[in-house]
């Protein structure tokens, strides 16, 4: 009896001491004070329970103040036992339920015991949650800071993939990141083609069982277009044609063809322009009145509207024309296209240009000047189109005279060139290659033009009705001769593929090589070198065949003979080794830009470095091609 009083009276001990360690934890000495050991509790958005110990000095309640009110009973999300006791040592225990919302969401348990107030903040946090406004953001070749959005209510880490990583440089991936706004940094692109690259944007979570967001964001950005040739579309040039004529020099060949539609072409974009039209007396001008204007299509006869200031009065005009060269007083320099005296009356069209004489498409200054008072014309300074520039007395001016271009439907069409000196950097104005006066050129009425170089030698493929026609010249400014069956000449020409479009002429090892599209094949004819080697040019040999008719161009490039052709924004090539028989090279230039086209190796080309040309929605453009 007395060992079973001793084993009961231990195990009381035990108790009492378990009960005073459990109050320590708490914060609690024994000693009864009102005392309460947090201020705040974060619970993860699973919700779940949560005990704490607490005394008082007397009678307690307790209570839950939302911050914001729940809509009905059922939507209250914290409850607490007991809510109320007397003096002593309490556990209060709090039940939350799980939080289904993205935002996270705040109450107070507020205990009050004999006037004292102690407050709980409880913070439930919100269910994880990120969303991106953009997921592709287009980045141009010269790259720079690029500004990435996010919305998530948790901060986040940042993250290049492994492959991109050394030219998307993103904030140190360590640090979180609370902005919705972050700037990574994109490097230049030297390339072609454009590249694709991916940041990966990680929530950062307290809660180790919570499941971690990653989203991920692509970057694509544009390839270097290279150098601008010059802006214009397939209706109204053809794709230039490179060749290298010196060190850090090339021409790049085209041709205007001409707009299928007739009728008048005028300087300005509005309808119906008198309405705010000023004269202008040509005696009060110095050296007159100028305007360069460019003429996408041939034509016929250019005519002003003049003034008199009076029926009584009759004006006088001197009007010369000229092929437009570099600036105002070197093309004045020239000797001019055409010079024409009248006199004319008030208000009247009078023709400026000779009668019976075409002009081909291109870029073209006409001055007007008058030695008599009250010899004028109407003008105007708005709705000026693109590319039209005024002067007055040889200095630029706002202004533009009321003038009509007649327009030739489907006429002979003017080849000519642009010229560098600095490596493709900048392009001077154009310079006429050819004109409709020069035999060669309106013999053959071309639709397409192809210019190479061979040795010192420029030889220029044309497309003509259906057939190809060649023409070749050691002076691009100087007679152009013809292939006409048997010898070079000026007068007529023979074909030397029949319905097939020009490619090039390539020449290698003494064998010259020439290559056409006929259908949806690419083919080719070959000779012996020699002053007139298309007299013995080979019969016309398949060496490629496309799923479709295809713009193609080849030219001698590293070592093989190199077809370049564009599929679907890519520039893919086809090689060989003896310049008869292609195999498929695959993609050179992956994604290129929207529209492009006509992708065109320089001729010529001595060095090792090579240099590409091709046509896309923005215009033309010269690239210089790395043989890393």
């Amino acid at each position: 009896m007395r060992k079973l009083f001793y084993l009961i009276a231990c195990l009381s001990l035990t108790g009492l001491l378990g009960a005073c360690n459990d109050d320590k934890e708490n914060g609690d000495d024994g000693e009864l004070s009102f005392k309460f050991p947090l201020t705040e509790y974060e619970s993860a958005k699973i919700g779940g329970k949560k005990v704490i110990g607490f005394s008082t000095v007397g009678d307690w309640t307790a209570e839950v103040k939302y911050k914001v009110a729940p809509a009905t009973v059922d939507d209250e999300w914290l409850e607490i036992s007991p809510k109320s006791g007397n003096a002593g040592h309490w556990f209060l225990t709090l039940n939350l339920d799980e939080n289904p919302d993205y935002d996270d969401r705040e109450a107070e348990v507020v205990i009050t015991s004999g006037g004292e107030t102690k407050t709980l903040k409880v913070t439930q946090l919100s269910t994880s949650a990120m969303f991106l406004p953009q997921t592709t953001y287009n980045v141009g070749e010269s790259g720079g800071p690029v500004a990435l959005t996010v919305q998530t209510n948790r901060p986040f880490s940042v993250e290049a993939d492994d492959a991109c990583k050394d030219w998307i440089i993103v904030p140190d991936s360590k640090a979180v990141m609370k902005d919705s706004v972050f700037t990574v940094t994109v490097l230049s692109n030297p390339a072609l083609d454009a590249r694709t690259g991916y940041v990966y944007v990680t929530e950062i979570v307290a809660d180790e069982k919570e499941e971690t967001l990653t989203r991920r964001i692509e970057i694509v950005q544009r390839g270097d277009f290279g150098y601008f040739i010059m802006r214009g579309s397939s209706s109204d040039l053809t794709a230039p044609s490179v060749v290298q004529t010196g060190e850090n020099a090339f021409n790049a060949f085209y041709l205007f063809k001409t707009e299928n539609v007739a009728g008048g072409w005028s300087p300005f974009t509005a309808p119906d322009p008198g309405a705010v039209h000023s004269p202008q007396d040509l005696s009060e001008t110095g050296s007159g009145v100028g305007v360069r204007v460019p003429m996408m299509s041939a034509f016929s006869k250019v005519s002003v509207v003049c003034c008199t200031w009076g029926t009584g009065n009759t004006g006088l005009m001197t009007a010369s024309g000229y092929v437009w060269n570099t600036d105002y007083a070197t093309t004045v320099k020239q000797t001019p296209l055409w010079t024409k005296e009248m006199e004319y009356t008030d208000n009247s069209t009078t023709q400026i240009t000779p009668d019976g004489v075409l002009y081909p498409a291109g870029e073209y200054l006409i001055v007007m000047s008058s030695s008599r008072a009250k010899s004028g014309i109407w003008y105007l300074s708005s709705t000026i189109r693109d590319g039209v520039q005024g002067f007055r007395n040889g200095s630029p001016a706002t202004l533009a005279p009321r003038m009509t271009f007649d327009r030739v439907v489907d006429s002979e069409t003017g080849a000519a060139y642009r010229r560098t000196g600095n490596g493709g950097e900048t392009w001077g104005d154009q310079s006429a290659m050819a004109t409709l006066n020069q035999t060669w050129v309106k013999n053959c009425s071309p639709k397409d033009l192809r210019v190479a170089k061979c040795g010192n030698t420029y030889y220029a493929l044309m497309g003509d009705a259906g057939d190809v026609k060649i023409a070749r010249t050691t002076d691009v400014n100087g007679e152009w001769n013809t292939w006409d069956g048997s010898a070079w000449t000026t007068a007529a020409y023979a074909s030397v593929f029949d319905g097939a479009t020009p490619v090039s002429v390539v020449e290698k090892d003494g064998t010259m090589y020439l290559y056409a599209v006929q259908g949806n094949k690419l083919v080719v004819r070959t000779a012996a070198s020699g002053d007139n080697w298309p007299a013995a040019l080979s019969a016309s040999a398949d060496a490629w065949t496309f799923d479709s008719n295809t713009d193609v161009d080849v030219k001698f490039v590293n070592g093989k003979f190199t077809a370049t052709y564009v599929k679907s924004n890519q520039t893919c090539v086809l090689l060989s080794d003896d310049g008869t028989t292609f195999t498929d090279g695959g993609v050179a230039y992956a994604r290129m830009f929207d529209g492009s086209k006509s992708a065109r190796y320089a001729s010529g080309v001595t060095g090792e470095t090579q240099y590409m040309s091709y046509a896309c929605t923005q215009g033309w453009y010269f690239k210089i091609i790395s043989n890393d």
